[in-house]
């Protein structure tokens, strides 16, 4: 897990990157990642996903409280098993 920018080491500069919420990780979202692994593949490039905590909700709507679909550990695992390499 990367938590910043200056953690960003230079073999991930040059990566395919997608940007998303993905709270639960369904098959629209492994198709985005998959879809990143393909193109990163072809260039020889790391595919990432980039997500975040707190939920933008979170931040957006305090009064509602959104839930969560999964918690950010498990968000993390599903994001590597639909093909993310970070």
């Amino acid at each position: 897990m990367i938590q910043d920018l200056e953690s960003v080491g230079d073999s991930l500069r040059g990566c395919v990157l997608t940007i998303g919420n993905f709270d639960g990780v369904h098959v629209g979202h492994a198709r985005i990642i998959q879809a990143a692994k393909t193109l990163a593949e072809a260039e020889g490039l790391a595919a990432v996903a980039m997500t975040f905590e707190p939920p933008p909700e979170r931040l957006l709507h305090p009064e509602s409280r959104p839930q969560r679909i999964c918690p950010l550990r498990e968000k993390l695992r599903l994001l590597i098993d639909a093909g993310a390499d970070y």
